[in-house]
Order: C-alpha cells, then structure tokens, then sequence
C-alpha cells in the first residue's frame, strides 16, 4: 500500500515599512511563525505559541507596535504578535477554525 505524501503549507506576509528593516515572515505546518530580514534572507526569529497548522497571515503597518502581525491557527486561535518583545495575545472566535485574518 502506498503511503501518503506529507505536505508542507506555507503562507508568508511581509512587515515592516522601511526597506533598512523589513521583515518577512513564514508559517506552516509546524505551528511556528519565521521571522527573516528581507535584504539578506537571514532568520532572525521564531515565534512559539500555536499549537497547530498556522493557516494565514497579515501584517500591519509598520508603525503598528500594538499588532504588526496576526496568525490564525488549525488551533482554533487567532494570535496577535508584538514582534519588538516576541509576546501575543490570543483570540478565540467561535467554534469554526479561522482561516483569514485581515488589517487596516
């Protein structure tokens, strides 16, 4: 019997204003967020929290420092992340698993 072949999702959304500091960041299936320079693709970060699959991504203005970037997870949590001290705070929306999140 053949066996299944894993898969590996990755979504990835882009913060910070300034060219000098941009960041990229990365998520999947291992329930963490990356966080990577964009000027030179060095990893500078990885954020620990959700305890599955993470399904989207946004970032918001750079000038943000309260919420600059939020996750939804397989978890059934919504994170929102202050990247300058690496804390969250969590969401849980009603019973469905969230699948987007969206910023202004």
């Amino acid at each position: 019997q053949q066996q299944p072949v894993p898969t590996t999702t990755t979504t990835a959304a882009s913060s910070s204003g300034g060219l000098d500091d941009a960041l990229v960041h990365s998520a999947g299936d291992d329930a963490t967020v990356r966080c990577w320079r964009a000027d030179d693709g060095a990893e500078v970060d990885t954020l620990f929290g959700h305890e599955a699959h993470v399904a989207a991504m946004a970032a918001g203005a750079a000038n943000n420092s309260r919420c600059p970037l939020l996750t939804a997870g397989r978890d059934r949590t919504v994170r929102a992340w202050k990247l300058d001290d690496e804390t969250h705070r969590v969401y849980r929306p009603p019973p469905a698993a969230a699948d987007a999140v969206l910023t202004s």
